[in-house]
């Protein structure tokens, strides 16, 4: 019977690794398309308070003044496409 259990054990992990992988990609998905549609409501939910942008230039935004940008009369994101995505898995 242990052994049944410990083979069962890397499954049900599996699992919740492929579900938190799933909500982790619906969760950019939504992200990359409130990006390009300058939808502030929906981002404002998505990012972390304590959320820190480096921009390209080294310098550094908060989540308010992030929110802000997209506020501004003529910003806007071009459509992109993520040509090398990276992703560190820090466990669960």
């Amino acid at each position: 019977m242990l052994l049944a259990s410990a083979a069962a054990a890397p499954t049900l992990i599996g699992s919740r690794a492929n579900a938190a992988e799933s909500d982790l990609d619906a969760a950019v998905r939504a992200y990359d398309q409130a990006t390009v549609r300058n939808d502030v409501a929906t981002l404002a939910q998505l990012v972390v308070d304590d959320y820190m942008l480096v921009n390209s230039d080294s310098s550094l935004q908060h989540k308010q003044s992030y929110l802000e940008d997209f506020e501004v009369p003529g910003f806007k994101l071009d459509p992109y496409v993520l040509e090398q995505p990276a992703r560190r898995d820090w466990g669960l």
